[in-house]
């Protein structure tokens, strides 16, 4: 069999578009919301749960529903709509809008918290 693949190609070539991932990241990580409500906690963009329709962040603590309750207190009294949302993880996520964008927030645990037990190679 000869294959005409190529020579369909050669005729109609596939379009390819670069996308720059890069940009991409970039454009998800500018951020929905002001980072004064994060202000002591280490947070970032999750990029991979992020769409074009829901930002979500992922905030680092060693105390996650003192410290989830302390960013959702700090966006009721900015005045931005934020409630606990619901999901599998054992602390609820906040979610809420501002400037008709949606977000979640997960608090999750800090490293600091993780067992990382290594074991020796036999």
């Amino acid at each position: 069999k000869m294959s005409i693949r190529k020579y369909y190609r050669q005729i109609n070539p596939v379009k390819e578009s670069n996308v720059s991932h890069i940009d991409k990241v970039r454009e998800l990580h500018e951020e929905t919301l002001p980072t004064d409500f994060f202000d002591g906690f280490t947070h970032e963009v999750n990029t991979k749960a992020s769409s074009s329709v829901r930002t979500v962040y992922t905030v680092r603590s060693t105390d996650r529903e003192t410290d989830r309750d302390e960013i959702l207190r700090r966006m009721r009294q900015a005045g931005i709509d934020a409630n606990l949302g619901s999901s599998s993880s054992s602390v609820d996520p906040i979610d809420g809008v501002i400037d008709n964008k949606k977000f979640r927030i997960n608090v999750k645990p800090s490293s600091d918290n993780q067992k990382n037990e290594t074991k020796p190679f036999c």
